[in-house]
């Protein structure tokens, strides 16, 4: 864990380039909203374990 997050260094990397790439993919889908992204993102062949945990992580969280 790393100090004053919830996420291991590895997650946390994870969150910076998934937070990065959201504003690219809304400019290339137009709307699209944080839930979608994640479901797209975590249905790609390519997307790595750290992200798909992450996807994972934030899909079932209802305060998001």
């Amino acid at each position: 864990m790393e100090k004053d997050s919830e996420f291991c260094c590895y997650h946390n990397e994870c969150l910076k380039n998934v937070e990065a790439g959201f504003e690219k993919w809304r400019q290339a889908y137009g709307e699209l909203d944080w839930q979608t992204y994640l479901k797209r993102l975590d249905k790609r062949p390519e997307t790595g374990i750290w992200i798909k945990e992450y996807c994972d992580f934030f899909k079932k969280r209802s305060d998001i």
